[in-house]
Order: structure tokens, then C-alpha cells, then sequence
């Protein structure tokens, strides 16, 4: 697997499809490429207070780096950068 940083665009939170409410974003890389990032439960609300963001602003989060991990055609969202 290769670590690369990317740039979360698209960044909300509700349902999506049959699952229950989680925080749903893209992560687009330097290539312009993206992938579509779902997050529930535990997972969610661990990003959300890393970040200092609650269900209703979540789009505090646009624009933030982000590192992922890349194996193939599969990329998995890591973590968010630290704001220096």
C-alpha cells in the first residue's frame, strides 16, 4: 500500500442508501482522481471530534488534507492532517 495525501471535497453527513446517518466525502488526489468515503458509528464521530466539527458543521471539513491509503484501485481513508 502506498500513503498519499488528499483533499476532502463533497463533505456532509446524513444517511446514505439503507445505512444509518455517517459522514460521507470524496477524497481527491494530485492526479484529480476521487473516491467516494463513507464513515459510520464510532468511526464518524472519532473524525468529527479530531476535526472539532459537529453533525451540523461538517462542511468545516471541506478543503481539509487528509491521508489515504492506496492499493490498486482501492482507496481507504486514514486520517485527517494536523493544521500546523
Amino acid at each position: 500500500m502506498a500513503e498519499q495525501l488528499a483533499a476532502m471535497r463533497g463533505v456532509g453527513y446524513g444517511k446514505w442508501g439503507i445505512h444509518k446517518p455517517g459522514l460521507y466525502f470524496e477524497t481527491w488526489l494530485a492526479d484529480d482522481s476521487a473516491t467516494l468515503q463513507l464513515l459510520f458509528g464510532k468511526d464518524a464521530i472519532r473524525l468529527m471530534a479530531q476535526a472539532d466539527v459537529g453533525v451540523a458543521d461538517v462542511s468545516r471539513l471541506e478543503g481539509r488534507s487528509c491521508r489515504v491509503d492506496i492499493d490498486g484501485y482501492n482507496v481507504r481513508f486514514k486520517g485527517l492532517v494536523p493544521i500546523a
